[in-house]
């Protein structure tokens, strides 16, 4: 769709109308304009959603399916237990996603005692070097940023001194790949099972094996989006079926299973 909700529509049209599909897994550019149509066309829509419209009940198609608000929350809660009180700063890009992250972020660090603010950069942008001076200005104990790895490289040679704390899903080894391992001791933040020599599930062991079977080394591609399929996946098991409705039905109703990420509830 290319973060456009008029391509989104679009390419599910032709899903739907065309191609005659029973399950759509969305991102999270487009997600708000698919509802009514996931809803209309009686079409699961699993999807990795920033905005709250997709939990408005009316909606019994529609399902937010990823970890990138779930995690970026626990990531907080993490954050604020163990350095109670203590003032935070997240560097986001300029648009929608990053609006939307700073706006849960923001009300997630109020609720588990963080003194919380957003600084925002240009989406396209490659220079941080203002971002940076903002933060070593601000001073915060804690720092954190989406959207781009580089960022860190320039807040630290700002002279700034405090934690680094990833507020979202990002790979360490994309991180270090970007930014000198020096300039990025201690950060700390949330991972998936798959970044870890030994997966701690089998899913995510098989996964990580199989990827480095086909392509021939594991790189940290992107797996972020995977919850979508797992979870019509385990709808599917779950219902016995692949009929929309009742896979929809047992989504709603509570399900536990396992990606080669993370793990849902």
């Amino acid at each position: 769709d290319g973060g456009q909700a008029a391509k989104g529509r679009s390419a599910f049209y032709k899903l739907v109308e065309q191609d005659k599909v029973s399950f759509v897994l969305g991102d999270f550019f487009v997600t708000d304009s698919l509802l009514p149509l996931a809803e209309k066309a009686h079409v699961v829509l699993s999807c990795q959603p920033l905005s709250p419209a997709i939990y408005n009940p009316s909606y019994k198609y529609c399902f937010n399916t990823a970890a990138l608000t779930s995690s970026a929350t626990a990531a907080v809660g993490w954050m604020g237990a163990t350095y109670p009180g203590q003032s935070a700063v997240i560097g986001l890009p300029d648009d929608l996603p990053g609006h939307a992250t700073a706006a849960s972020v923001l009300n997630a660090m109020k609720v588990f005692g963080l003194k919380g603010q957003a600084i925002f950069f240009p989406a396209n942008t490659t220079d941080f070097s203002s971002v940076a001076t903002r933060v070593k200005g601000i001073n915060p104990q804690l720092f954190g940023a989406t959207g781009e790895a580089t960022i860190y490289k320039a807040v630290r040679e700002s002279g700034y001194k405090g934690q680094f704390a990833g507020f979202g899903l990002a790979s360490t080894n994309n991180l270090i790949s970007q930014v000198p391992p020096s300039e990025m001791e201690g950060y700390v933040g949330p991972a998936y099972y798959t970044e870890f020599d030994t997966p701690p599930t089998q899913l995510a062991k098989d996964f990580k094996q199989a990827y480095t079977v086909k392509y021939g080394k594991w790189d940290d591609p992107s797996i972020a989006g995977l919850g979508t399929l797992y979870a019509v996946i385990a709808g599917i098991q779950k219902a016995d079926s692949i009929d929309p409705a009742q896979v929809a039905n047992a989504l709603a109703h509570g399900l536990t299973y396992e990606s080669p990420g993370q793990s849902y509830q």
